[in-house]
């Protein structure tokens, strides 16, 4: 299974808050985010945050993963 990078300008946390949103605005409880951190891990584990470490830049990336496609 082949890792899909999201930028660092992302955070699970982030992504919970937008989610949350989502899911109210159709009048639907939302998961806590302990349960949306562990259905990512379950259902989405090549779905991974970059770190500002990471040397690539996100179009460096992006071409990186086309030439393992």
């Amino acid at each position: 299974m082949q890792a899909i990078v999201l930028p660092c300008e992302f955070t699970k946390s982030g992504l919970h808050e937008e989610y949350a949103k989502t899911i109210k605005a159709g009048g639907w409880r939302p998961v806590g985010q302990t349960s949306f951190r562990t259905v990512w891990k379950n259902l989405y584990p090549n779905l991974i945050i970059s770190g500002p470490k990471i040397d690539l830049c996100w179009a460096c990336q992006t071409n990186y993963r086309r030439t393992l496609e």
